[in-house]
């Protein structure tokens, strides 16, 4: 997870997770942008627990 171009959490995911995130055109990278540092820290503590 990367917050205004420097990563702060990686996060190692399982490779059920990873299938069902990814097709043929996937390029190896889930971004989801945030502009609010709490967002950001919400939605890690959310995919943390997963």
């Amino acid at each position: 997870m990367s917050l205004d171009g420097t990563e702060v959490r990686r996060v190692e995911l399982d490779e059920g997770t990873v299938t069902s995130l990814t097709d043929a055109a996937w390029g190896g990278v889930l971004r989801l942008p945030f502009g609010e540092p709490a967002v950001a820290a919400s939605v890690y503590a959310s995919l943390a627990a997963s």
